[in-house]
């Protein structure tokens, strides 16, 4: 059961029974620290049945939590304009309730507030809900959430003593459940690369896989820093980033600071992804979460507006060079894309309507490269940062081959639509693909990022006729494709022979099956690629193709001479 305060009628004699409420009314005797109960209305006005017991709270904390509520002296102001005002000066802090305003009976929802902790003020804009969550900013600072309340009068304008709750003796900073963040991640909302060419690499993107230019930001909407291309297709978009200018000639120190940055990203590792972007609520419980465990802070939350709407965007570095953009559009956003990018509508271009079309559905997961031992480090950071939990993983003793092997947990948000596998090398007799990526790439990053197709053998079909090209997946890996299925009593919708024609590779259990396969890697750098992947009620990733997938990487290696002993 949830702990529950009443607060008594004005007329109750005393509260010292009630070893769980401290009440310090305007009458305080500071010289006898005695504590009073809490005094009738100051003053009243067009007041009418006021009863100070009707408002109460129920507060709930995520994991277990013992706490003491302790109740000090506030001021509620209740306007015409619904919204209710809660000052406290002992913490010297401003909360604003607004109400849903229909009868009586008035669920309070938050709205926002501006809490001054020392000489720092910090202001805070909350999305309307059924509750009041007030962040923890520092130790002394403790985090209420779900408070949900109840307020019953009539009144057009009251002024009234009321308490204000905060927690006391909290064993809430023992508390290291933070897997309720993940709830509030809804998916991918589209990937950065940071390139040398944006307009091209959109180009590439547009003729080679399918995807239409929506946006753009360059000289042509004052951006005089950086130029962005972003393409998508179904629920897939990606944002191509490139400099306009050496970082030199910029005035501006910003823009210098942006402008040297993506120059020594593109220097360092090629034409690479930047940024994860995530589409998120309750975007600022989250960043506060992340700063909190250490993730550096590129842009703290911040409102984004123009004829579309509003958005919330915040950027945090969780590792070297990889960065999460976390974007809350549960506003209305109604733009194709962000708001400083003008729209483009790449459909008026004929050329590309007279090829084979393709359809991706969204991006099913995205890969990363770490460099070793860095695996369990980078899976217990998101776990601390964004409360994701460990979905799946392999090791070394399942997924090896004569020459390499790896380590790969995926970590993913509660409701999985967020997957981010992370691969390690482990010990081989050569170097693995995972070494080759953190060579090329001088260090760690996005080594692919998987797009869902809900028909692979029409899309791979229609993919390597616009020219994408493939790993060539060895013959013999489908001489025992058919038996294996048979002993498991699977059936698959696909004909055999199409899938072998096509190269796709087929993992499976007894209740279903998933198909992939993976592209070249798509610069000259043997880095970053993509794939293809269609689920059939199967949410692995493709364990039991690992062996043949690194055989097949392997010949790869072989060719560039860097399969080294």
């Amino acid at each position: 059961m949830l702990p529950t305060v009443n607060f008594p009628p004005s007329n109750s004699s005393d509260h010292r029974d009630n070893p769980d409420i401290s009440v310090k009314s305007n009458t305080f005797d500071e010289q006898n620290n005695s504590k009073l109960p809490l005094s009738a209305p100051q003053s009243v006005i067009g007041a009418t049945d006021y009863n100070p017991s009707s408002l109460n709270f129920s507060h709930s904390l995520p994991g277990s939590c013992n706490f003491k509520l302790v109740a000090t002296t506030g001021v509620v102001v209740k306007k015409k304009d619904l919204r209710s005002t809660i000052l406290d000066d002992s913490q010297s802090s401003i909360i604003n309730l607004e109400q849903d305003y229909e009868s009586d009976s008035h669920d309070i929802n938050r709205d926002c507030y501006d809490k001054k902790l020392g000489s720092s003020s910090i202001k805070k804009e909350i999305i309307s809900s059924s509750s009041l969550e007030i962040e923890r900013y520092n130790k002394s600072t403790l985090n209420i959430s779900n408070v949900s309340g109840t307020l019953k009068n009539e009144t057009d304008i009251l002024e009234q003593p009321l308490n204000h709750l905060k927690l006391e003796n909290s064993d809430l900073e023992n508390n290291n459940d933070l897997s309720y963040l993940s709830d509030y991640f809804h998916g991918y909302h589209h990937a950065t690369w940071y390139v040398s060419n944006a307009k091209q690499t959109a180009s590439y993107f547009v003729n080679c896989f399918g995807f239409e230019v929506i946006a753009y930001k360059g000289l042509e909407t004052k951006s005089k820093t950086l130029a962005a291309h972003v393409v998508r297709n179904g629920h897939v978009t990606f944002e191509f980033v490139s400099p306009l200018s050496p970082a030199s000639k910029s005035g501006d120190k910003e823009e210098n600071k942006i402008l040297a940055e993506i120059h020594e990203f593109i220097k360092k590792h090629g034409d690479a992804v930047k940024d994860i972007s995530f589409s998120v609520t309750n975007i600022d419980r989250i960043y506060a979460n992340a700063i909190k465990q250490n993730a550096r802070g590129i842009q703290k939350p911040t409102t984004y507006t123009d004829e579309n709407g509003a958005v919330r965007i915040a950027i945090i570095e969780v590792f070297e060079d990889v960065r999460h953009t976390l974007i809350d559009t549960s506003q209305g956003y109604k733009g194709d894309f962000l708001p400083g990018y003008e729209p483009k509508n790449s459909s008026k271009n004929n050329t590309t309507s007279l090829y084979y079309p393709i359809k991706f559905e969204k991006i099913d997961h995205c890969v990363q490269n770490e460099d070793w031992n860095n695996l369990d480090i980078a899976c217990d950071t998101y776990s601390k940062i964004f409360g994701f939990h460990r979905f799946w993983s392999v090791d070394e003793n399942q997924v090896s081959t004569e020459y390499s092997a790896l380590r790969s947990i995926v970590m993913a948000s509660k409701n999985e639509e967020v997957k981010m596998p992370i691969n390690e090398p482990a010990f081989g007799v050569c170097k693995s693909q995972i070494e080759e990526f953190i060579e090329f790439h001088d260090g760690s990053g996005v080594q692919h990022i998987a797009l869902s197709t809900l028909n692979i053998i029409e899309t791979v079909s229609n993919l390597k006729a616009r020219g994408a090209e493939f790993i060539k997946v060895p013959p013999a890996y489908y001489d025992k494709l058919s038996s294996r299925l048979e002993k498991v009593g699977l059936k698959l919708n696909e004909q055999l022979f199409e899938l072998k024609k096509l190269g796709i590779l087929v993992d499976f259990d007894e209740k279903g099956y998933l198909l992939q396969l993976f592209t070249k890697p798509l610069s000259d750098r043997p880095t970053f690629f993509l794939e293809i992947i269609q689920r059939n009620n199967h949410n692995g990733f493709g364990a039991g193709n690992f062996k043949a997938l690194f055989e097949t990487i392997e010949s790869e290696q072989r060719l560039r001479g860097t399969l080294e002993k």
